[in-house]
């Protein structure tokens, strides 16, 4: 399993969320808001809008999909001002399936 870690201009979650259901992913997580410094800057959410939020997205899938799922949302990505980090050989710990 390959966890996939994705964070965006919130505006742009839907579409993302929406592309990970077209191309079959079957789960994900998403933090409402995120506050950082990283390759694109500083973001510090304004708490008046959601405009210049980011939300901070989490799949876990299956090794052999992940460059797949990264290749089909990497246009999202793009116009979304977003950053996308995985994690090889991620373990499923609980609950066992």
């Amino acid at each position: 399993m390959v966890k996939i870690e994705i964070i965006l201009d919130a505006s742009w979650a839907v579409r993302l969320l929406e592309t990970f259901e077209s191309i079959g992913v079957k789960g994900y997580t998403v933090f409402e808001t995120t506050e950082g410094k990283g390759v694109k800057g500083t973001n510090n959410p304004t708490g008046f809008s959601d405009v210049f939020d980011q939300k901070y997205i989490i799949a876990i899938v299956p090794e052999a999909d992940a460059n797949s799922i990264v290749e089909k949302i990497t246009p999202v990505l793009t116009n979304a001002k977003g950053v996308v980090y995985s994690t090889p050989n991620i373990t499923w710990l609980f609950p066992k399936k």
